[in-house]
């Protein structure tokens, strides 16, 4: 879709079906003239990005939130929309501008500083945010534990990425009560918790073999030290470790060995992991709330994600000689462990 004068090109994030949501992503030239603070080039883009909530917004004054996407898969457009969904039910003052981290690379530098929040989504959005400089408040969400402290210490809150420690240890017991060994690949992001998932796993009667992996050829050695005795392969968020080029020969190293694999996001599951515990829409909802409380003059701290789904693989289940029960009775075992600690 194109069109003239300060719009530029208007492209649109290809959305799931089930939703007639759509989010404009501009050119930088028309985010340019967005962000500055008059003139009619800055209300004509204004009306673009108002293609989200347009009617709310023409009541009320607007307060401007920037959010940056790593990139436009589907988990980032599934967190993008419960975003908008969110703030929208919460204020129709809050205008949501969305832009993929490709063209907020071309932006001028400071353009964006107009803004009243700037909200990142996955880590190479934070880095990018930082290595700007910018001096607006912000939230880094869908970004580790281990990455938000190294890019924003305690000044800014966000949503983690990664479960709390001891959830990750309930998930194991509750869909693979059998086994009593976890093994975790360990790389830059995870070292952290991959200590406290050992910490908490002993009191559970648990082991955990952990594997440093500083480059890609010291990942299928410790898979393989693993892997002599029944355990579980517990994937951690750490994109050292677990990314596209890496991903099909860990899981295909895992099956070969008859260990089931637990991962964190839907893909994990589709891929071949036996299970997985992933929250990108319920942190969209909790980022909201941060949204709320940063503008209202409470800056939150990040948080671990309060809510989470379930996705479980029985054929490949199945496939280990395993038999594992569906999402809700594993949720409702993993909410009692939860209780219990």
């Amino acid at each position: 879709m194109t069109s003239t004068a300060c719009f530029g090109s208007i492209s649109w994030l290809p959305l799931s079906s089930t939703t007639q949501m759509r989010f404009p992503l501009l050119s930088p030239a028309c985010l340019t003239h967005a962000l500055r603070p008059s003139g009619w080039g800055r209300l004509a883009c204004l009306l673009a990005f108002g293609l989200l909530y347009t009617a709310p917004f023409l009541a009320f004054a607007e307060t401007r939130a920037l959010l940056i996407l790593s990139d436009t898969s589907p988990a980032y457009q599934a967190f993008a929309e419960a975003l908008g969904r969110s703030l929208g039910r919460a204020s129709p003052a809050i205008r949501l501008q969305i832009l993929p981290l490709s063209q907020y690379r071309e932006l001028p530098p400071r353009i964006e500083e107009s803004e009243s929040l700037i909200i990142t989504a996955g880590t190479p959005a934070a880095e990018a945010l930082v290595e700007r400089g910018t001096r607006v408040p912000r939230l880094m969400s869908l970004i580790t534990r281990a990455s938000h402290a190294r890019l924003a210490g305690n000044r800014t809150g966000g949503v983690y990425i990664d479960q709390p420690p001891s959830r990750y240890v309930a998930l194991v017991r509750a869909a693979l009560p059998h086994y009593e060994r976890i093994g975790l690949l360990v790389g830059r992001d995870s070292e952290q918790t991959a200590n406290a998932i050992a910490s908490t796993a002993r009191t559970r009667g648990l082991q955990v073999l952990t594997a440093g992996v500083h480059q890609e050829s010291d990942i299928h050695p410790g898979l393989r030290g693993f892997f002599e005795a029944p355990t579980v392969l517990l994937a951690l968020p750490d994109d050292t470790v677990f990314n596209a080029r890496t991903l099909p020969g860990i899981l295909l190293a895992s099956f070969r060995w008859h260990a089931p694999t637990v991962g964190y996001s839907p893909a994990y599951v589709s891929a071949g992991a036996v299970v997985a515990l992933y929250s990108p829409e319920q942190i969209a909802v909790q980022t909201a709330s941060q949204v709320l409380a940063m503008l209202s003059g409470t800056p939150p701290a990040a948080q671990y994600p309060q809510q989470y789904t379930i996705g479980v693989n029985a054929r490949v289940a199945s496939s280990l000689g395993l038999q594992l029960d569906d999402e809700a009775s594993i949720r409702a075992r993993l909410e009692k462990l939860e209780r219990q600690q």
